[in-house]
């Protein structure tokens, strides 16, 4: 499958389909823009999604901090 890149104004990156969407900026950066890249197209290797990323976070924020963060 070919990957599309995609230069965006906003956010850091976000993959659909076989698209990677990067902000401009990481230009500026290419090892930091590398490393983003890799780990996008593991979101498409693994037909993953954003909100498989939303939960690996949350779930190490919790693990630095304890149940602190899931208190009401």
């Amino acid at each position: 499958m070919e990957i599309t890149y995609k230069f965006i104004n906003h956010g850091i990156a976000y993959t659909y389909g076989n698209v990677i969407e990067l902000n401009k900026n990481l230009l500026k950066y290419p090892k930091l823009m590398n490393e983003i890249i890799e780990h996008e197209k593991e979101h498409i290797k693994n037909n993953d999604n954003l909100f498989k990323d939303i939960i690996t976070e949350k779930q190490k924020l919790e693990i630095c901090f304890g149940s602190i963060l899931t208190q009401n």
